[in-house]
């Protein structure tokens, strides 16, 4: 009877401490994925971060060209643009693409040049006067969160000169929206949009 219920307490005993260690192994995991949320958490915020700094350089980049260049800035920043940087959705009969070559433009550390850029869209058939800014930034492999991606985009009205080819609504001052300076570039109210990856 003794041996039996002895047999019986080794039994218990070593249940209970399997079932301790399974609880402790749970614990740990659930640790580690929760460690390894926040990090991913904090690196696309990096990203984010990094894209919207880009976005903002490229905006300070595209004022000062239309105000270096003046009647001739819109032709020249466009005499790149090439279907192939145009978006599946934008059949490239009306629409203008150009990537702006990231190396005119002071980069963010800890970006991936191969992976991350700055590319304007525009309807250049319609509304040339407006211009759709995406950046796209990736971090490199000196971040410890190698590979998080971010993209940012906003739209911008750009000093398009009057020509016969445009209406009067792509180059009249009046017929923009109030608080649209139709020479100088600017940010659409209310078109800043983001997403973390």
């Amino acid at each position: 009877m003794k041996g039996l219920h002895g047999m019986a307490t080794l039994m218990a005993t070593t249940t209970l401490i399997l079932l301790t260690g399974l609880l402790g192994w749970l614990t740990l995991k659930a640790v580690s994925a929760e460690t390894t949320r926040s990090q991913q958490q904090m690196f696309a915020a990096q990203a984010l971060a990094n894209s919207e700094a880009l976005l903002e350089t490229a905006i300070a980049y595209i004022d000062n060209h239309y105000m270096q260049n003046g009647a001739q800035a819109d032709a020249q920043l466009w005499a790149n643009a090439s279907p192939q940087d145009c978006p599946a959705n934008k059949a490239p009969a009306y629409w203008q693409c150009l990537r702006i070559p990231l190396a005119l433009l002071p980069l963010p550390d800890f970006t991936d040049t191969l992976h991350s850029s700055v590319t304007l869209v525009r309807d250049g058939h319609n509304t040339p006067h407006q211009v759709l800014l995406v950046t796209e930034l990736r971090l490199n492999d000196s971040h410890a969160g190698v590979g998080s991606r971010a993209t940012v985009q906003a739209a911008l009205f750009v000093p398009v000169p009057y020509s016969a080819t445009l209406s009067p609504a792509q180059s009249h001052p009046t017929l923009w929206p109030p608080g649209i300076h139709s020479k100088q570039v600017q940010r659409l109210p209310g078109s800043w949009k983001n997403a973390g990856y």
